[in-house]
């Protein structure tokens, strides 16, 4: 699988497409900044949240702009979408449309320190802002390469572009991010990340703006469709399974004192889930070789041991490495292959009919948000943790019993189970998460919750 020479073919959806009235119907909606929250004025539809976003960033003048560089180096996208889509509720909420430009290290320069990737995975963790494209090696050098325009408007001459002022922490305050008075102003990701104030926002107007950042472009749908055909996935009829595996992570596991599942918990959810709704196609998303040949061989094993058909599994191919290279991880790479295999993982996985992964990742948030899987309330930002995750005792719901020494709870509201694999019972409440798409509906996960860990919850 590889991209096109073209990342940049027009393609036929374009962002006014999302607009099922004329923009003047949403120029009465705007957000508002409390303390600690980005929040709508008013209680709008899902529909209507979506309209503003697009309303804001197709205007019909372009004199109020908010461009920003991705230079979180080491950050996966899961976490970088985060930011991003923080970023567009400023930019709405101060009148400006928001664009990516690609990073340029002399521009601006900050050389912010960041705390958490100091503290975490060792000497090879990037501490520094990146000095270089993280997900796009060619032009534009944006994650425009793979999803579609966020805008009409475009960058202007750079002699424009304003830095805001640095708080004492080289944060970005709010009375300093966005200086009313200039047209174009020109932040740094990693400059929102180390602000906690810009961190704390959930809600639906933060799922429309993500929503519409990360639209696909057609040719990543088409190659999203050519892994459907060539591996005979039904669309709403197998299962995704996202695996978390690698030396950095867990590396941050140790450090920050928390328990992912083992590769054996993926294993033996997804081989009984398969068994309870009769789907025997499964799509992993991993890049860690030795998770997808271990996740082969166990699953192998359970179906022979339940004297069940071989589960069918499906996969991108591309190149999968025991350490994280994605993201600025690795300089002098051509980052180009990493930013298309996440982006065509997503698609297929909007497809699936079950998701199954660990809770304490932000690409799970992604997949979840992105898809509309789970209520938004239920999701807790990156700054929370480490690699953010589904938060406890928020949101939607829920039921929880023990079988068999292992916890597991039902989200009710959004079909959701969570499982606490051989986590301390005195710990996370789960570390691994089941969630039901449309197709299956609530009641499936109500009735038939059996889905084991291959681990038991410890004694704590």
């Amino acid at each position: 699988m590889r991209p096109p020479d073209d990342l940049l073919t027009p393609d036929g959806d374009t962002g006014g497409a999302l607009l099922r009235d004329p923009p003047e119907k949403y120029t009465h909606f705007r957000l508002r900044q409390t303390h600690d929250r980005i929040v709508s004025s008013a209680q709008a539809p899902t529909d209507e949240y979506m309209g503003a976003v697009v309303a804001s960033q197709f205007p019909s003048r372009c004199d109020r702009l908010l461009l920003i560089e991705d230079d979180l180096a080491g950050q996966g996208l899961g976490v970088t979408a985060h930011y991003l889509a923080i970023a567009l509720l400023n930019a709405m909420r101060t009148g400006r449309v928001l664009l990516e430009v690609a990073v340029n290290p002399r521009w601006g320069p900050t050389n912010i320190s960041i705390p958490y990737r100091q503290a975490s995975a060792g000497a090879s963790t990037p501490t520094l802002p990146s000095d270089r494209p993280r997900w796009c090696s060619r032009p534009p050098y944006t994650h425009q390469c793979f999803y579609q325009p966020w805008s009409n408007c475009t960058a202007g001459n750079t002699s424009l572009h304003q830095s805001p002022r640095l708080g004492q922490w080289n944060g970005l305050p709010g009375h300093a991010l966005l200086p009313g008075g200039t047209p174009i102003v020109r932040i740094k990701l990693s400059g929102l990340y180390i602000t906690p104030h810009h961190a704390r926002v959930m809600g639906p107007a933060y799922g429309a703006a993500m929503r519409f950042l990360f639209r696909p472009r057609e040719w990543v749908k088409h190659l999203g469709r050519c892994v459907l055909r060539r591996d005979g996935l039904v669309p709403r009829s197998f299962i995704s399974v996202f695996i978390r595996h690698s030396v950095e992570k867990s590396t941050e596991t140790r450090r920050f004192r928390y328990k992912m599942p083992v590769i054996d918990d993926y294993a033996a959810s997804a081989e009984a889930l398969s068994r309870a709704i009769q789907m025997q196609q499964v799509h992993i998303q991993t890049s860690s070789a030795v998770a997808l040949a271990n996740f082969t061989l166990r699953t192998s094993s359970l179906r022979l041991a339940a004297r069940g058909p071989p589960l069918t599994l499906s996969y991108t191919d591309n190149p999968r490495s025991e350490h994280d290279t994605w993201g600025g991880w690795q300089k002098d790479k051509d980052e180009t292959m990493d930013g298309t295999v996440a982006a065509v993982n997503a698609f297929i996985a909007r497809h699936a009919a079950v998701l199954i992964a660990p809770r304490l990742s932000s690409w799970t948030n992604f997949l979840l948000i992105l898809h509309q899987w789970l209520n938004v309330s239920s999701l807790g930002p990156p700054a929370e943790n480490p690699q953010g995750g589904i938060r406890d005792g928020v949101g939607a719901p829920r039921t929880s019993l023990t079988r068999g020494g292992q916890r597991m709870t039902q989200d009710v509201k959004s079909r959701a189970v969570h499982l606490c694999c051989a986590c301390a019972s005195r710990g996370k409440r789960s570390n691994l998460v089941v969630v039901m798409g449309l197709a299956l509906g609530r009641r499936w996960a109500l009735r038939n919750a059996t889905v084991p860990c291959a681990t038991r919850t410890s004694a704590g």
